[in-house]
């Protein structure tokens, strides 16, 4: 064929000269039309990617041309598209909503001749592709794939418009275009080619009856409004959370095999440290397996290498600020507070539950202030109720908002409660009274601006945010009133300091404190966990044996610095 075909192009290219510049008469005579249907016929099968103008002479796209020379009929239809093939999932593994997958399935599914196409956009690594092949077998659909884009806009085109045709052959059936942004026209490429997409052609196509299409993006910002509302149903892809990059590495390991050779904290480790995409994992669980064979020694040190590796490359080599957990040993009961954190926790979970399930909690139903003295654990609290519910806890302080430029901090504002709703975080914003005081003392417009700017966003918050101030008396009445739970901290009880003492300091000794000694920590009425924390950092590298006397005496000087020595009430509101 290829042989047969190439005779023909030099007879018509080379010896007439009919796709030459000025030829379109000669080739409309032969043809036996009109000239103007003839260029209306050449324009068409620019505009589907068959042929391309080249410096003047009409001439066929690569694409079309690799097809001819392929004499293998099965290559020939995998050079535009090939059957989906790949790993395939339980739909209730992905964090979508049950209710969008059956609306999806149901549009896929509808007879007749209204045309489908379902967009699935957000960051890369976040399991559309994957998901495009479960919906397909879960639906009992077949599904076909075009193939990546390897050269201009025109041969992408071709291979869509080979694709319609091979879906259109099949009954329940659907086509799947991955990395869809050159096609949709993301004006991000637009700088970068030298044809760009004809916009009317697009729309056109995406209104053709019968197609059953999927497309796959990474970014929706640079599409055209004209594109957008042609999409019958679009589904975002949030980065995956701890508690899905849990579920993630779970599922792998199993499916390599490997589960029982992950103990459990092992794997919250690689959740909660290594922020990845699935793809990610699964090269990590496979390196690992490859190297260790049946080895248990050194399987989960061969892992994090991987995903560390990937970390620091993702970071441009700059290594990446080592995430702040909850200690090991730390002890809600330290905290003080008058309820009880379980009770707090109880009403997160429940929360956090209608959030995972893609359900509406009403705006600001989750935004919280913890306020009391210094060191009295509100951030810590904070920390330990976000791995609680198994979601990153993205603490920003006021120093990262705060900015110098005006504008800038309400831009920064609005930016941190994004991306903690993206990411699905449990925001925390530290000495949040360094610029929600009150307006009453602004001397400036643009702090009238800063405070307005966060209202609103505590007003629109539809995930978990929590403030922590030392100051409360500072801040502003209409920002104490935004926030749905006002949790107050004081100073350690007798019970909270003994927790305290027992999970912190005592373990330095190796015994309980004596009973003698507990008089003199009863007596200390102005402790705080960050106190323990003080002491326990002095005493770790003492060069002489520590004792429960050294460290009594040195709680006692923590409280003897303190500059703040009024307690106060404690409660929620």
């Amino acid at each position: 064929m290829n042989r047969a075909f190439r005779s023909v192009e030099r007879y018509f290219e080379d010896d007439l000269k009919v796709f030459g510049f000025g030829a379109t008469d000669f080739m409309a005579h032969m043809l036996g039309m009109s000239t103007s249907k003839c260029r209306q016929i050449i324009q068409q099968l620019i505009n589907l990617g068959v042929a391309e103008n080249r410096n003047g002479c009409v001439v066929l796209t690569d694409s079309i041309k690799d097809f001819w020379d392929e004499a293998d009929p099965r290559k020939i239809s995998e050079s535009f598209c090939a059957p989906l093939k790949g790993e395939v999932l339980p739909l209730e593994c992905f964090n979508i909503p049950e209710e969008y997958i059956a609306h999806v399935q149901d549009l896929l599914q509808q007879p007749g001749d209204s045309p489908v196409h379902i967009l699935l956009y957000g960051a890369p690594g976040t399991g559309k592709t994957t998901f495009a092949r479960s919906l397909a077998a879960a639906s009992g659909l077949s599904a076909w794939a075009v193939n990546a884009p390897q050269n201009a806009d025109h041969d992408r085109r071709a291979q869509l418009m080979a694709g319609v045709g091979v879906v259109s052959r099949h009954e329940k059936a659907f086509l799947l275009v991955d990395e869809a942004e050159r096609l949709l026209d993301c004006d991000m490429f637009a700088a970068f080619r030298q044809n760009t997409t004809d916009k009317a052609w697009l729309n056109s196509f995406m209104e053709k009856p019968g197609q059953r299409i999927i497309w796959i993006t990474n970014h929706v910002h640079h599409l055209e409004e004209a594109v957008l509302r042609r999409f019958h149903f679009s589904i975002q892809f949030e980065p995956l959370g701890r508690k899905e990059r849990i579920r993630m590495w779970r599922q792998i390991l199993e499916r390599y095999g490997v589960l029982n050779r992950v103990d459990e904290s092992s794997l919250k480790e690689l959740a909660r440290t290594y922020d990845v995409p699935a793809s990610v994992i699964e090269m990590a669980v496979d390196q690992a397996k490859s190297l260790c064979k049946r080895k248990q020694k050194g399987f989960v040190q061969a892992l994090k290498r991987v995903v560390a590796s990937y970390a620091l490359l993702k970071a441009g080599g700059e290594k990446p600020r080592r995430k702040k957990t909850v200690a090991s040993n730390y002890d809600p009961k330290g905290v003080t507070l008058e309820g009880s954190v379980q009770e707090l926790e109880k009403k997160l979970v429940r929360g956090d539950s209608l959030l995972r399930r893609g359900e509406d909690i009403g705006a600001g139903a989750f935004t919280m202030l913890f306020y009391g003295p210094p060191g009295t654990g509100k951030t810590a609290l904070a920390r330990y109720l976000a791995d609680k519910l198994d979601r990153e806890c993205m603490v920003v302080r006021a120093s990262d908002l705060l900015a110098p430029y005006v504008g800038m901090t309400e831009r920064l504002i609005a930016k941190a409660f994004a991306d903690a709703e993206r990411e699905g975080a449990v925001l925390v914003i530290d000495e949040a009274d360094s610029f929600l005081f009150s307006r009453d003392m602004a001397t400036h417009s643009w702090e009238t601006t800063q405070v307005n700017e966060f209202l609103t966003a505590l007003e629109e918050c539809r995930g978990i945010c929590v403030c922590t101030t030392n100051r409360r008396d500072l801040m502003d009445p209409a920002v104490m009133r935004r926030f749905s739970h006002k949790v107050s901290f004081g100073y350690a009880k007798f019970e909270q300091a003994k927790a305290l003492y027992s999970s912190m300091l005592a373990p330095m000794v190796g015994t309980t404190l004596p009973a003698t000694l507990e008089a003199s920590l009863a007596l200390m009425k102005k402790l705080t966990p960050g106190d323990f924390h003080a002491v326990r950092a002095q005493m770790r590298h003492a060069e002489e044996t520590v004792t429960h006397e050294d460290l009594i005496r040195a709680l006692k000087r923590e409280q003897e610095l303190k500059l703040d020595s009024q307690g106060g009430g404690m409660g929620f509101i």
